[in-house]
């Protein structure tokens, strides 16, 4: 019952495709190779159906290899302001700032 239940999770999670054409249209790309070359650098596999030449990734790595780099950026500015542990927030908008960076590294 386990091994159905997670089978079917595995493949309700892969049954969510992007195809390369619209991931150009995502990553605001005009061209289909430059999708592929930035799949590779950033380890999102291509797959492709048998029999059919158009080619998708799956939509929940494409989605976390899209936003690794804001997620790291926001784990580094966190990394510095606890290092900086002196700092006070005076103004509104520096307080509204906080209080999200606070509640974002605590999802991680």
């Amino acid at each position: 019952m386990i091994c159905y239940s997670l089978c079917t999770e595995i493949y309700t999670m892969i049954s969510k495709r992007i195809y390369l054409q619209d991931a150009a249209g995502d990553l605001r790309f005009k061209d289909i190779r430059s999708v592929k070359r930035w799949c590779g650098n950033n380890g999102v596999k291509i797959f492709s159906d048998n029999g059919s030449n158009k080619r998708y990734v799956i939509k929940e790595e494409f989605e976390e290899a899209k936003s690794r780099k804001l997620m790291n950026y926001l784990k580094q500015k966190e990394l510095e302001f606890k290092k900086h542990n002196k700092y006070t927030p005076m103004g509104d908008h520096e307080k509204n700032f906080l209080s999200i960076l606070t509640r974002k590294s605590s999802e991680l």
